[in-house]
């Protein structure tokens, strides 16, 4: 069976009013070729309402942290995560290599020449896992937006 990944979003209220917003992509590996398939937010299945996509949910805000969690069957040590935006920029700059652990959850911060930085949301994100070895393997990463700068 060829890889999968499905995303669910949530928004996380402070009196009233949505502060974060988080979208958490469940990702499982061929169960052959032990791949991930690449994930654009700009998929409309899986997401809120019937014509919309996860992009429009998200755009206007900014990107504040990843965090990585590694699922029943683990993926393999020191698989790397990119997040490209729709110049083909990753927006953890290179963070997400060796991010992926087999038994620990981990964090990154949108990068910006190396430097934690939010960054403005104002298009797709393109989710890609490479340099997994473990057929089935499941993570959950997720990404959490905050309204305005901090």
């Amino acid at each position: 069976m060829a890889g999968t990944v499905t995303m669910i979003q949530t928004n996380y209220k402070v009196f009233g009013e949505t502060t974060i917003k988080k979208l958490v992509f469940t990702c499982t590996a061929d169960v052959a070729a032990a791949s991930y398939p690449e994930t654009s937010t700009g998929t409309v299945t899986g997401a809120k309402g019937q014509n919309t996509t996860h992009t429009q949910w998200f755009r206007g805000w900014f990107l504040h942290k990843i965090i990585v969690d590694p699922g029943a069957v683990a993926p393999t040590v020191d698989s790397d995560l990119t997040i490209k935006d729709d110049h083909g920029i990753d927006v953890l700059d290179g963070n997400g290599t060796d991010l992926i652990h087999n038994t620990d959850s981990k964090q990154s911060y949108a990068m910006i020449d190396g430097v934690p930085s939010l960054q403005p949301m104002m298009s797709d994100l393109t989710l890609a896992i490479t340099n997994n070895a473990v057929n089935s393997a499941v993570l959950t990463v997720t990404l959490v937006f905050v309204r305005t700068i901090m």
